[in-house]
């Protein structure tokens, strides 16, 4: 109905409707049916030239749309309100939006909106005085349409080229356009098409040269604004009669349904409270007599089954606060150990290191100082774990979010990883884009992530494989790929495979050592980073781990 009464320009009545609509959807949760309703109310407000009231409806739209994720609705939304800002003259606004929208629009591949963004781009330009960008803008549009093959799209599209033609002092390719355009406006009922066309026609005609043409142009000019004229007051009228007619319908039949619905409700009330009566008569001895037996026996039932649970919760209590304590201890007492233990460890791998550079040892001893070495990286490895994931159970992670190019980070890291990935004779491969990508993350806590995950990839990769980087995102949310072609993970595993301590069924494929605090580790940075994690695997065919961040 709200369509037929809009259709009629009968905007009081379809915006009633639309308001019906919008309560029923929004009560009933149904997000994209709401954000349709907001758009067409906001399209009510624009077509009776209420900008910004329309723009308020187009923004409560865009709001719900972006949150769930509906990039056709966001598309649309941005669209609407770069128009209705370009035709109040904000055109700052205008540019903003049209420009957000011909993103979205190009994200959900709208072969119909992508260049009806870039007409109105160009119009905001022409209005700029930026005439190349206007220029740049209506050619990529006409190319589109023309691709889609929308006559519509590509006439409206031939008036603005000839406009700024005719702007930039190409009368002659100007006119050309014009007239292309005209062969279709010739045969439409599109009048305010056809008056831009005309128009424009009528600017392109040398008047002392071709004063037959324009004046036929003129006269055809003056005729559509009084047709224009003419269809604005039919609609108004139009909706004054169809306002009229419907309000006096609806008041005959509110008063008559009142009037039948007051009499039923009093035969109604007089039946039930006879009723009623009755019943309450009869039940009302016995309910009493039961009721005060069953009172006395609840009542020594409850106050034995009270005293029961109050001595159970000051045990359950007592329990609880001694476990905490001894919780505490042991987390007391693994800080303290692993704590002290890195910088022994530390001082004893540097004596090593510091041996092995003397020449004179045997083989075996060679050998010996090797495996002293690879103890203590171990156990350096194994006490860092252990404090990352005290610090992280006590909540002491001081990540501090900010914009990084997430592009140079990956290129930095596979740079490092690339000698130990070849030590395994395994191929880094990287696919990341050529500018910048920037994301909402912590660089001190996102580096060990990837870092985490490409070591694992490698550790479970066989020799002659490949390991996959990517980078990729939507506009929205920025994904990082890290992909092997290892011997996957089973559904078992994966179930378990971000708790602490774990040891999976499959094994790295030269015995590398592993903490099985890897990945625990590695999701719960991800998550103080407000970000996700996820892994998608299969036996036999690889892994790959996905990292999704927000785009700054």
């Amino acid at each position: 109905m709200a369509i037929i009464y809009k259709e009629h320009a009968n905007f009081k009545l379809a915006l009633e409707y639309y308001h019906n609509s919008l309560r029923i959807n929004r009560k009933l949760g149904l997000d994209k049916s709401t954000a349709r309703n907001l758009n067409n109310i906001g399209n009510l407000f624009r077509a009776q030239k209420f900008y910004e009231k329309a723009i308020s409806y187009y923004r409560e739209a865009l709001f719900i749309n972006t949150k769930q994720g509906y990039v056709s609705g966001v598309s649309l939304n941005h669209l609407n309100i770069g128009r209705s800002a370009f035709e109040m003259g904000a055109l700052e606004l205008a540019q903003e939006q049209l420009i957000k929208g011909l993103s979205a629009a190009r994200s959900s591949k709208s072969e119909e909106r992508i260049p009806y963004a870039q007409r109105l781009l160009a119009q905001v330009h022409i209005s700029l005085g930026n005439l190349d960008m206007a220029m740049h803008y209506i050619e990529q549009a006409l190319r589109n349409s023309n691709k889609s093959k929308n006559a519509s799209q590509i006439a409206k599209n031939q008036v603005i080229r000839g406009e700024i033609l005719f702007l930039q002092g190409n009368v002659t390719e100007a006119k050309l356009m014009a007239e292309e355009a005209f062969e279709f406006y010739d045969s439409k009922d599109d009048l305010e098409g056809k008056l831009l066309n005309v128009s424009l026609l009528l600017k392109t005609t040398d008047q002392a040269e071709n004063a037959a043409q324009a004046l036929k142009y003129a006269l055809l000019k003056n005729k559509l604004h009084d047709s224009i004229y003419s269809v604005q007051n039919a609609q108004i009228l139009s909706q004054l009669s169809a306002e009229q007619e419907f309000m006096e319908t609806k008041i005959g039949l509110e008063k008559r349904a009142s009037e039948e619905s007051m009499e039923a409700e009093r035969q109604k009330q007089n039946s039930m409270m006879l009723m009623i009566g009755l019943v309450f008569l009869d039940i009302f001895s016995v309910i009493i007599v039961q009721l005060f037996r069953k009172t006395s026996a609840n009542n020594d039932n409850l106050a034995k089954l009270n005293k029961q649970i109050e001595s159970h919760q000051a045990a359950l209590q007592a329990r609880n606060e001694q476990l905490m304590r001894v919780n505490d201890d042991k987390n007391d007492l693994v800080s303290i150990v692993a704590h002290d233990l890195r910088a022994p460890l530390g001082n004893i791998q540097g004596l090593v290191k510091h041996m092995q550079k003397d020449k004179a040892h045997s083989k075996d001893q060679v050998q010996y100082l090797e495996m002293i070495d690879r103890s203590c990286s171990r156990l350096i490895e194994m006490t860092n774990a252990v404090l990352d994931m005290e610090a992280i159970e006590a909540e002491h992670l001081n990540v501090t979010l900010q914009k990084l190019d997430v592009v140079r980070l990956v290129k930095n890291l596979v740079s490092e990883a690339k000698n130990t990935a070849s030590e395994k004779q395994i191929t880094l491969k990287s696919n990341l884009p050529d500018k910048d990508m920037n994301i909402i993350a912590d660089q001190n806590f996102l580096q060990p992530v990837i870092q985490n995950l490409v070591t694992n990839a490698i550790n479970y990769s066989p020799t002659h494989t490949s390991i996959n980087l990517n980078v990729a995102s939507n506009g929205f949310k920025t994904i990082i790929e890290v992909s092997d072609k290892g011997p996957g993970i089973s559904a078992s595993d994966q179930k378990r495979l971000f708790s602490p301590f774990q040891t999976l069924s499959n094994k790295p494929t030269q015995n590398e050592n592993s903490t099985g605090l890897g990945l625990y580790i590695t999701k719960r940075y991800v998550e103080a980073m407000n970000g996700l994690i996820r892994c998608n695997s299969k036996v036999g065919e690889g892994t790959t781990f996905e990292v999704e961040f927000e785009s700054a």
